[in-house]
């Protein structure tokens, strides 16, 4: 192994350092992190079915805390929380919260497309720009390293280049790639929007059918929002 290769391995392993360091951080945190939301929804979710009624503020920034977001409302958060495998629902509602709306009719509530998202082609055109810039940045961020044999280049100009293509345009690559998730956390909340049954209740779980481009008033079966 000649002093060139070594050097560049030496400089890819310091380059993934950070990165590394970061993931077994929140590896190891994630436990922790864990239990404290157990604790918090355990409380929470015990006081607001208790006898002594919390103050409303208190109510919706539990109700906040929750979802992770302050943009979501209580009536939203309760419809989510009536879904089957609501944590992940909560979720996409959370992550995908641009592209759709949370809808009541007639005392029925449903969570579908913005009106502008409704038709299956601007979703579509969208995805293909998100997957696009990735694959374009998350190559121009590399491209120092990927370009390096053939160019002749030595182990200090690839170090440069990569210091300044990967938070520069390695930036950009992941704001695509959570654009894209994004918008793939909405479409998943529509179609898996599932009604968790009544305790006890031995029925089939209704589902919420509905096409991409239809309107809210084409829901087969709503859940019910708490008062």
């Amino acid at each position: 192994m000649d002093t060139e290769t070594v050097g560049k391995t030496i400089g890819m392993a310091a380059a993934l350092y950070p990165v590394s360091k970061g993931v077994a951080s929140w590896m190891t945190g994630k436990t922790s992190q864990m239990r404290e939301e157990f604790r918090f929804a355990n409380e929470f979710l015990s006081a607001v079915s208790g006898r002594n009624a919390l103050h409303p503020y208190a109510l919706v920034k539990g109700y906040q805390a929750l979802a992770g977001s302050t943009r979501v409302t209580i009536a939203e958060v309760e419809y989510l929380l009536s879904l089957e495998d609501f944590p992940n629902r909560l979720k996409d509602f959370v992550l995908g919260y641009s592209y759709v709306q949370h809808l009541i009719t007639d005392g029925n509530s449903e969570i579908s497309f913005r009106s502008k998202f409704m038709p299956k082609w601007p979703r579509l055109w969208r995805k293909a720009i998100y997957f696009l810039g990735y694959i374009v940045f998350a190559f121009a961020a590399l491209s120092p390293f990927l370009f390096a044999k053939p160019l002749s280049l030595s182990f200090w100009v690839v170090g440069s280049f990569l210091a300044l293509t990967l938070p520069t345009l390695g930036v950009y690559a992941v704001l695509s790639l959570m654009a894209a998730l994004k918008l793939a956390g909405a479409e998943r909340l529509v179609k898996l929007q599932r009604c968790r049954p009544p305790p006890g209740s031995q029925t089939a779980n209704p589902t919420i059918e509905r096409t991409a481009s239809s309107g809210p008033r084409t829901l087969a079966v709503t859940a019910r929002v708490k008062p």
